[in-house]
């Protein structure tokens, strides 16, 4: 979940590394519009990473274990869907990170009028299926938009 200068757009984002020609496919964007993301009626994002066990059969839509599918909801809807790309660690050695990032090109030198940022999270969890089962996960893979470099 991304978004800036209160526009009221998520940018569900994919991103790391450099960006090059060869590395395309570790940026990626889709881009929603929220009207209600600036108020306090608050919103969930999940983002699913089916990463295949080495048992898994090879039609489930990956060429190998090592390969896994990303989807990234926004209350309960998908947005955005992309295979992880070579070379991305396996999910066990990352660590969750939440932060208000100031600063920088994205936010053209805008800030809040009275100085604040507010940042609430109200529930994180880990799951081992996402909403709705993996049945449902394998509907929005296929419905949902690939995300743009």
């Amino acid at each position: 979940m991304e978004s800036w200068n209160g526009d009221r757009v998520n940018h569900s984002c994919l991103h790391w590394g450099h960006f090059n020609g060869e590395d395309w496919d570790k940026h990626r964007v889709c881009e929603t519009s929220i009207p209600s993301l600036g108020r306090a009626d608050g919103h969930q994002f999940d983002l699913v990473w089916d990463s295949p066990p080495k048992d898994r059969p090879q039609d489930a839509g990956c060429r190998t274990p090592e390969d896994g599918r990303l989807v990234w909801y926004i209350d309960g809807a998908p947005v955005m869907r992309a295979v992880k790309p070579r070379g991305t660690r396996r999910l066990e050695d990352f660590r969750i990170i939440l932060n208000v990032a100031v600063g920088g090109n994205v936010c053209r030198g805008k800030v809040p009028r009275d100085g604040v940022y507010d940042f609430v999270v109200h529930e994180l969890e880990m799951r081992d299926q996402p909403p709705g089962g993996w049945g449902r996960f394998e509907e929005d893979w296929r419905r949902c938009n690939e995300g743009h470099a």
